[in-house]
């Protein structure tokens, strides 16, 4: 009987071990297919950040073409002026040739009307004109001198048709060159505004129409449009001489970062940042 019994308990532990071994090997395969989809998911992850580490290189190779077309551009537009520069008296006896300017008296009064006629709003658009630029013309146009009778315009007409006046001498094209960072401009970014530039020592402020008609008769660059904001919980009226100016970067990159740029109006929500920043990640 004893030995019965030693046979049916070592049949018995040799059923439970196959069953043991059996149920070992299908917790092994189901974590073989786990540890295996894990991996494929894995593998589709990496893949989808490469790509689209790729993709990023690509764009910010491109980015840097265009940074460095704009800097060649830039480059080209100041010797460019510059050459203009010197070549400036020539071609603007060319222009007065081609194009008659009225007369001073009729400048002024059409620029005066314009400039009391203008009605401050928000989102009116203004322009920034070179100051010395702006005192050149005042002074060509008796800007600031009392308004003569017709008996007195009548006289100065006999006066200028017998005698040259030398002194008073119509001014050349609106140059605004001289208000930008053009050492930025050479290293391809975009132009920008100095700073520390203040009204009637650096630029002087025009309503659109005064702008408009003087640019008619002049010509002139670049041109710089700033908008009227309302600042502030008194949404106190202002013109938006310097914009925001934010800088963005996306880092965690293979080979590096990406870093832009831009100008944001102080008016601007930060949804509206947001957006703008995004796209200039290309996110």
């Amino acid at each position: 009987l004893k030995t019965l019994f030693s046979i049916f308990l070592n049949i018995q532990m040799d059923k439970n071990n196959l069953k043991k071994k059996k149920l070992s090997s299908k917790d092994e395969k189901k974590k073989k297919k786990v540890s295996s989809k894990d991996e494929k998911k894995n593998l589709e992850e990496e893949m989808d950040n490469i790509k689209e580490e790729e993709k990023i290189k690509e764009k910010k190779k491109n980015k840097k073409e265009e940074v460095k077309k704009e800097k060649e551009n830039n480059e080209k537009e100041i010797l460019k002026d510059k050459e203009e520069g010197e070549n400036d008296d020539n071609e603007m006896k060319k222009k007065r040739e081609k194009k008659v300017l009225p007369p001073p008296r009729e400048q002024k009064k059409l620029i005066k009307q314009y400039e009391s006629e203008d009605v401050e709003k928000e989102g009116n658009n203004y322009y920034l004109i070179h100051y010395d630029w702006w005192k050149i013309w005042k002074n060509y146009v008796g800007y600031d001198e009392p308004d003569s009778t017709e008996e007195e315009e009548e006289e100065e007409e006999e006066e200028l048709e017998n005698e040259e006046d030398i002194l008073n001498v119509a001014p050349s094209e609106i140059d605004n060159m001289s208000l930008f960072n053009l050492k930025a401009a050479f290293n391809g970014k975009p132009l920008k505004l100095k700073r520390q530039l203040f009204e009637q020592t650096h630029y002087h402020i025009l309503c659109e129409k005064s702008w408009e008609t003087l640019f008619c008769w002049y010509d002139g660059k670049p041109v710089i449009k700033r908008k009227m904001i309302a600042v502030g919980r008194s949404k106190q009226l202002q013109i938006e001489v310097y914009p925001y100016e934010v800088y963005v970067e996306k880092t965690g990159l293979r080979d590096g970062y990406l870093t832009s740029e831009f100008v944001i109006s102080k008016e601007a929500t930060v949804k509206q940042l947001v957006v703008q920043a995004c796209s200039k990640l290309y996110l």
